[in-house]
């Protein structure tokens, strides 16, 4: 990883147009003004939900799947990279076509079978019947995922330019972590009080549920929008 980012380093810095000699046509507001008015907008306050959201699965399939598959059938550690590793891979292998699936495509009807996609394989990872189910699923997860994450980056692109690039990203972020921390703390509470499997169903629902809401924002928004055009049109 440090070799990777050392090379990306030096990309950047010999690579990356400069921005220095672009004149900024207005100045984007302050951090916690930029904040409010996000939550306040049914667009961007669904986007960052469902970012927010998708994030809650990263702690139950990466931390606590080993010990679910080592409590079932003492799975190798073998086993355990290649059921983690496979759904990055073929996410990692579906960014292009899924990036031009969302520029082509509906973005919310994307955004809404991607998040069922996720939180239905979460939810079922507790019924499967060894290490190839595990891995199936996993494989599947990953698809879905490679339909998110375009979609979503597309999305917040397109909101930063009314907030400024860089604030939205950087509040965007704050979402995905906030997503990892809620994901890690309902996974750890799920597990005590009912055991490791209810882990990542609980999981599995709240990202159901919370990953609709954002759905429903987006559209409510884009309704909201386009109004808002057409009378001022």
């Amino acid at each position: 990883m440090a070799g990777l980012s050392f090379i990306a380093l030096l990309l950047i810095l010999f690579q990356l147009p400069s921005l220095a000699d672009r004149q900024v046509r207005r100045r984007p507001p302050p951090i916690f003004s930029a904040m409010a008015s996000m939550l306040a907008d049914c667009r961007t306050s669904g986007i960052l939900l469902a970012r927010m959201s998708t994030m809650i699965i990263m702690v139950p399939t990466m931390a606590f799947l080993p010990l679910l598959m080592n409590e079932w059938f003492a799975a190798s550690g073998k086993q355990i990279g290649a059921v983690i590793a496979c759904r990055t891979l073929v996410n990692a292998l579906l960014q292009t076509p899924g990036g031009r699936m969302a520029d082509r495509g509906n973005k919310i009807h994307l955004l809404f079978i991607g998040c069922l996609v996720i939180s239905v394989v979460i939810c079922l990872v507790p019924l499967a019947q060894g290490f190839w189910w595990l891995l199936f699923l996993f494989v599947v997860l990953g698809m879905g995922e490679a339909i998110i994450w375009p979609v979503l980056g597309a999305l917040a692109t397109q909101e930063g330019r009314r907030y400024g690039q860089g604030t939205m990203m950087g509040i965007y972020s704050l979402a995905m972590s906030s997503g990892v921390f809620l994901g890690a703390i309902v996974a750890g509470i799920s597990m005590d009080q009912f055991g490791l499997r209810w882990a990542f169903v609980i999981n599995g629902l709240i990202v159901l549920i919370l990953s609709m809401a954002a759905v429903g924002l987006i559209r409510k928004g884009n309704r909201a929008q386009g109004k808002e055009k057409e009378s001022r049109g």
